[in-house]
């Protein structure tokens, strides 16, 4: 996924929907502009440590720790996918989705979409992010500036848009591509 198609998804945001769409329509449709995200945060605009991999072949984890959101979304936008190492990589992995419930099983993630009822458990789950340097993602408001998050998706002015906390990807052995940035709101918030 080029920074084109990136950038294209970043804008498109909500500002689409017509008022004639239901409430569950829009959520559907937010949904699925997330799972995009999701989707284009393993295309190379981060970079994990080579030591997070066990061998060329080992499948690049997407989990959803919670009760999933996207109802299915996620599973569509990912499948025949494949995820990159690098901007520059020419390696790739093949995706796949794992739903979790208990915080002790997310150290096979790769990418981990946090959903706000596990807000209660977020200092432990950012503890071992950072140990085995999983991107936490999240739509939780407030999430890369006072929660610890690595990435959060939000709305503003009726477009999704994305925060990244430079701080906690550096904690977790993870970097950002310029790319990303350029496309994000910065905070460098570093919990204690």
């Amino acid at each position: 996924m080029n920074l084109l198609n990136f950038l294209i998804i970043a804008t498109l945001g909500l500002s689409t929907l017509k008022t004639a769409y239901t409430p569950v329509s829009i959520a559907a449709r937010e949904y699925q502009i997330k799972a995009a995200f999701v989707y284009n945060f393993t295309q190379g605009f981060i970079t994990w440590p080579s030591s997070r991999f066990t061998d060329d072949k080992e499948p690049f984890h997407i989990c959803i720790l919670g009760e999933d959101p996207f109802d299915g979304l996620l599973d569509s936008t990912v499948q025949g996918k494949t995820a990159k190492e690098g901007k520059y990589a020419t390696g790739e992995r093949s995706l796949v989705i794992d739903r979790i419930d208990n915080i002790n099983t997310i150290s096979s993630c790769h990418l981990l979409f946090i959903v706000k009822s596990q807000q209660d458990s977020l200092t432990q789950i950012h503890q071992l992010a950072k140990r085995y340097s999983i991107l936490t993602v999240s739509d939780m408001e407030g999430f890369t500036e006072n929660q610890g998050g690595m990435i959060e998706i939000f709305t503003l002015e009726k477009n999704l848009k994305v925060a990244v906390n430079i701080c906690v990807l550096e904690q977790a052995k993870l970097k950002a591509t310029a790319d990303l940035l350029k496309l994000s709101k910065i905070t460098r918030e570093c919990p204690d």
